[in-house]
Parts: C-alpha cells; structure tokens; sequence
C-alpha cells in the first residue's frame, strides 16, 4: 500500500524566485506524483478559467521533522487550443455529471418523502376494529345490499360474525322481520370501518 505523502507546489517565477502555490495528499493527484514534462491544470476562482502549468522538476524532501513529501517545481505556461480544449471538457463532464447527481439525490429525497406520506397515509387509514377478512366480507355485503338485513340473507355471515361486528359497534339491531328473525343494520362507524379498510387496502 502506498503512503499518502504531501505534495506541494512551487511555480518558478521568471525573475528565478520560488512561490508556493499549496498542495495536498498524493491522493488528490490520482495517487502518484506529477513527474517532470506533466502538466497541471489549476482553475482560478475568481478568474473563473484555467492556468496551465509544465513540472520542471520533483523532489522528494525527507525532513528532519518527518514531514515528508514531494516538493515539485512548475513553470506556468501558455495555453494552447489543445489544453483548453481537454481542461474546459473535463469541467463541463465534472458539472454534467454532478448535475445528475444532483438529480438523483433530490429523486431518491422525493421517493423517501412519498415513502413516508404513504406510510402515514396507511398509518391514518388503518383500519380500527381488527376485523378478519371473513368479517369485512359481510359487512361490505350489508352496506352494498342493505335490503339484507337478517343473518339469512347476508351472504357468509353467520352468528358469531355478526355477534363480532356488533360488539365493535359496526351493526346493531333494527327490529325484527316478520318472520322474528333479528334484523340487523350497519352504523355509522361500519360504514367507515369499511372506507378505511379500502383505502388501507389501496395504499
């Protein structure tokens, strides 16, 4: 495994002298040193354009201090078509593609925020009662046929299902048939249970 070792840049200026130019880890120039006859492309901020550099020479400094690093000597130069053409590509596929993910980053937040609506939504429609299917089976047959009124003549009910509907409040008793069977009418909140139930299911 290669060291991380600092890099730092000097520019030759024409009149000879040396002006740091600052640096980093190896790692932020690919994990390898700029060697002589590279060139670096630095932008400038407030110039908003690039400024090309030759690498006249490396050295690598082993300090008494254990600071230990490259220390590498560029030369600015001229920039030709060619350089301009490769720097200004490379910013436009760096801003293009950090633009996707910036669109990918806000989908995935949208999807997340959708996720947890639904949740909620499913969370506030849930159904109140603990009804097992067979139960909502009969009580959406009453409020689609209220003409159904006895045990009889509700389809898949019988005693004890209706007994579970009434003891949660969702059918209470409405007299009785002309035969004396008990007659049987869905409330209020059977009507909603029933609401909550679809909506839930189509969540």
């Amino acid at each position: 495994m290669s060291l991380d070792y600092t890099i730092r840049l000097y520019e030759l200026l024409p009149d000879g002298e040396l002006e740091s130019l600052g640096g980093g880890p190896i790692s932020q120039y690919g994990g390898s040193c700029p060697n002589v006859g590279d060139t670096i492309a630095r932008f400038h901020v407030l110039e908003e354009s690039f400024k090309f550099y030759n690498v006249q020479r490396r050295f690598f400094i082993n300090s008494a201090d254990g600071d230990e690093g490259w220390a590498i000597l560029i030369r600015a130069v001229e920039a030709s078509a060619l350089m301009s053409a490769v720097a200004d590509e490379w910013l436009d596929e760096t801003r293009f593609w950090r633009d996707v993910d910036e669109q990918e980053r806000a989908q995935e937040a949208e999807d997340q925020r959708r996720k947890e609506q639904q949740k909620e939504e499913r969370r506030q429609n849930a159904p109140r009662h603990g009804l097992h299917p067979r139960e909502v089976k009969a009580l959406r047959y009453m409020v689609e046929h209220p003409e159904s009124v006895t045990i009889e003549a509700i389809r898949g009910a019988g005693e004890h299902t209706i007994g579970v509907l009434a003891e949660a409040g969702l059918v209470r008793r409405s007299g009785r048939a002309a035969d004396g069977s008990q007659q049987w009418r869905v409330t209020k909140e059977g009507k909603s249970e029933l609401q909550r139930w679809e909506a839930w299911r189509n969540l």
